[in-house]
C-alpha cells in the first residue's frame, strides 16, 4: 500500500498549476485624442510670435535706414575747370556774349546715393546776375565722385557796367560767384527714399590767360 501512496503524491505534485495554464496579456493604457483647442491654441501662440519678429524686424530696418543709411554729410561740389566755349559781341548796340564750359566736381560721401533733376546755376558777378549756368540731372552713388559738365551763359555787358572789370581786366583774372538749388531724392538700397535739396555757392577765380578757374564752394543739404 505504500507504494500507491507516492505515486499519488507525484501525481499531486506535477499537476500545472490553474493559473499557469491562463495566458498572460499585458494592459496598454489608451490615451484620449489631443484636444482640438489645445492645437488651435498653439497654432495662435506660433503665429503671435512670428508677427512679433516680423513687426520687429521692420522696426529695426526702418531705424537703421534713418538713423544710418539716411543720414545725410553735405555734398562736396567744387569746380575743376573753366574754358571758352563761343564769344560774340557787338559794337552798337554794346553787347559782349560770353559762353563759358565748366566741369563741376560732386562729391558724395554718404552711404545712400543723391538723384536729382536739372537745375540752373545762377551766375553772379560783383552781385550782379549776369548768366546762367545748365546743370544736367544725374544719379551720384553712394560714396562716389562724379565730374558734371555745366554751360554758363554770361552777359558780358552787365559786366562792362562794373567798376570792378577794368582793374581785374588788367589784374588777369575775374571774380564770379554762382548759386545753385538741387532738388532730388536719397536713396539707399532702392528701398528708402527722401526728398533733400542741396543749396551750393562758389566764389570762382578764372584766370584770363590760362582760362582755368579756382572755386571755393560750400554747400549744405535740406530734407
Amino acid at each position: 500500500m505504500q507504494p500507491l501512496e507516492k505515486t499519488e503524491t507525484s501525481q499531486k505534485e506535477e499537476a500545472p498549476n490553474s493559473d499557469q495554464l491562463l495566458p498572460m496579456y499585458t494592459s496598454t493604457p489608451i490615451l484620449p485624442p489631443p484636444s482640438k483647442k489645445k492645437k488651435k491654441g498653439s497654432c495662435l501662440c506660433t503665429c503671435f510670435i512670428i508677427i512679433i519678429v516680423i513687426i520687429f524686424l521692420i522696426i529695426a530696418a526702418v531705424l537703421f535706414g534713418k538713423f544710418y543709411l539716411l543720414k545725410q554729410r553735405d555734398l562736396q561740389i567744387d569746380s575743376q575747370d573753366a574754358y571758352l566755349v563761343n564769344l560774340t559781341y557787338s559794337i552798337i548796340p554794346l553787347s559782349i556774349n560770353l559762353v563759358v564750359g565748366m566741369q563741376l566736381s560732386i562729391k558724395n560721401p554718404n552711404y545712400a546715393g543723391f538723384v536729382y533733376q536739372n537745375t540752373d546755376a545762377t551766375v553772379y558777378y560783383h552781385g550782379i546776375q549776369v548768366g546762367l549756368a545748365t546743370v544736367p540731372g544725374s544719379n551720384i552713388k553712394a560714396r562716389s565722385t562724379q565730374t558734371v559738365n555745366s554751360t554758363v551763359y554770361v552777359d558780358a555787358g552787365k559786366m562792362l557796367a562794373s567798376s570792378y572789370l577794368l582793374q581785374e581786366f588788367l589784374a588777369g583774372q575775374l571774380l564770379i560767384s554762382t548759386t545753385m538749388k538741387m532738388t532730388g531724392k536719397i536713396i539707399a538700397l532702392k528701398i528708402f527714399k527722401l526728398k533733400a535739396t542741396v543749396y551750393s555757392s562758389c566764389d570762382m577765380t578764372i584766370q584770363l590767360a590760362t582760362f582755368q578757374s579756382v572755386a571755393d564752394c560750400n554747400s549744405r543739404i535740406n530734407f
